[in-house]
């Protein structure tokens, strides 16, 4: 692009000269603008070169060029005559603070000609940049057909603005052109993501300034790139940084969607686990290639949506993303996982520990801790099975997945679910339910006779009270009701029973039991 300093060497301003002394003759020139109004804020868009016989300058010159300066004007140039024989010198004093170009021509210049000379220039200049813009379109395009395609296309971006690159994808490891240490790497990675939702961010170690260009695709966001803004930027570095956006996005798209698609295929596999089609615990090892006599610790894990996917969302696509998002956050924090989708569209996991120490199911949750923070507006749940060892118990592994979700269904709402925290469902869930139902009318039956025939709530105020280890105060305040209405209760309880159930260990504990497997029951 053509800068005042370029300009000032053209045969037209041979009897031009600078009269401010700190003058930057840098700047950019985006236009040729010919000014002789005072109201011209609205003519302006930044980057002009304006060019002046004075006319409008007469005891206004100092607001004149203020105006300039606040509407980003590169520079102005007064033709010096009767109108305006000198430049005062608070305009220069005004200039010189702001490093303002300020030019005088000494002698008569047709405006008309001046402007159509530097007007050709700036037009062919920009023939040329979309003539490049295009060029660079097409080596984008070619770039995403290549292995390392993103790797190649950063390269280029860097290559053709000068300027430090960053990549920050959602759910793959980051890239910095030029390379940075994985330290440097983690920390501005890490202040880059704390830094939620701004345009710019500024890197306080290294004292650099970043543009911030999302890449969004099919409504999603797939991560940001980078780009160092220390020095302005240029009409050509946003359509580059803009074409390169484009590329990295249209790659994303076709990697994500056959990489899912291929390991969705390969882990389909985990179905035939589950029903029990696989022959030998060295078959199942060799799906995870791993060594027929290694230590294997795993879990199975069943992953649901809250709410199902809206009519105009496109399903396929935010089921893959999810399901990488999860593969991505496994692995960060030392767990491998094998996923898959089931026919009721629920995400299939199993994870395999890497580490074996006692901290393997604080790690599941820091796991489903960032599959929150990160679940794409879409709330989950996630059911967990107890820790195997032999793939061949896989199938065992499901079924407690599926009585965690049984659990859940009467109990809490919460997003984790563990097995082994199901306490005494684990039991429950294994009677039949002839079992189930001679135990509750065995501990239940008198109370539930009463409810039933005068429509009242006894049972539930027993449940509370229990729940609340038999206070009084607590109980009536829990179920909203006096004091004397909860004793009035509690002695009807008591009468159904023949005892006082707090009174006998072993009544109390089979009663709670049976409270428990009710509410199952229901």
């Amino acid at each position: 692009m053509l800068t005042v300093k370029d300009i000032l060497q053209r045969p037209m301003f041979q009897s031009a000269h600078v009269v401010s002394k700190k003058a930057d003759l840098e700047r950019n020139v985006r236009w040729v603008h010919v000014l002789e109004v005072t109201e011209f804020e609205t003519l302006l868009r930044g980057g002009e070169m304006i060019l002046s016989t004075g006319v409008a300058l007469k005891d206004q010159g100092v607001d004149y060029v203020q105006k300039l300066i606040a509407n980003d004007v590169a520079c102005l140039c007064i033709e010096l005559g009767e109108s305006f024989p000198t430049v005062p010198k608070g305009m220069i004093e005004l200039a010189d603070t702001y490093h303002f170009p300020l030019i005088v021509f000494t002698s008569i210049v047709r405006f008309v000609d001046i402007t159509q000379d530097i007007h050709a220039d700036i037009i062919n200049f920009q023939h040329q940049q979309l003539s490049a813009l295009d060029r660079l379109s097409n080596e984008f395009h070619q770039l995403t057909l290549r292995a390392n395609g993103n790797l190649k296309i950063l390269k280029k971006l860097q290559l053709v603005t000068r300027r430090e690159i960053i990549f920050l994808p959602t759910d793959d490891y980051p890239l910095f052109i030029p390379g940075l240490n994985q330290q440097e790497q983690r920390r501005i990675q890490s202040e880059v993501e704390q830094a939620h939702k701004v345009r710019t961010w500024f890197d306080k170690k290294r004292q650099k300034s970043f543009l911030l260009k999302p890449i969004d695709a099919m409504g999603q966001n797939w991560g940001f790139i980078l780009i160092n803004n220390d020095k302005p930027m240029e009409s050509f570095d946003y359509h580059a940084l803009d074409r390169a956006t484009g590329a990295l996005a249209q790659n994303l798209l076709r990697v994500f969607y056959t990489e899912e698609k291929r390991l969705i295929n390969e882990n389909s596999w985990i179905h035939d686990l589950i029903a029990q089609n696989v022959d030998s615990e060295r078959e199942a090892r060799a799906k995870l290639n791993i060594y027929p006599n290694k230590e294997l610790m795993y879990r199975m894990s069943v992953i649901k949506m809250k709410r199902p996917y809206e009519m105009t969302t496109d399903k396929q696509t935010l089921q893959y993303q999810t399901i990488r998002r999860i593969r991505y956050l496994f692995q960060q924090h030392g767990v491998d996982s094998f996923i898959t989708i089931s026919q009721n569209n629920a995400f299939i996991v199993l994870s395999v520990d890497k580490q074996f120490d006692n901290h393997e199911k604080k790690r599941m949750t820091k796991v489903v801790s960032s599959i929150e923070e990160n679940s794409l507006e879409l709330p989950l749940c996630i059911f967990v099975s107890q820790i195997y060892t032999k793939l061949l118990n896989a199938y065992l592994a499901f079924q407690e997945t599926e009585d965690v979700m049984r659990m859940v269904n009467i109990q809490d709402d919460s997003t984790i679910h563990f097995y082994e925290d199901m306490g005494i469902y684990q039991l429950l869930f294994k009677l039949d339910d002839h079992s189930l139902e001679n135990f509750i009318h065995t501990y239940l039956h008198p109370i539930l006779k009463y409810d039933e025939r005068k429509n009242s709530n006894l049972l539930y105020t027993l449940k509370i009270y229990l729940k609340l280890n038999c206070s009084k105060q607590q109980s009536a305040q829990r179920l909203q009701i006096a004091r004397q209405t909860l004793y009035q209760r509690l002695d009807k309880i008591e009468e159904l029973f023949g005892q006082d159930v707090t009174a006998n260990h072993q009544l109390r504990l089979a009663v709670e039991v049976a409270i428990v497997a009710n509410d199952l029951n229901t």
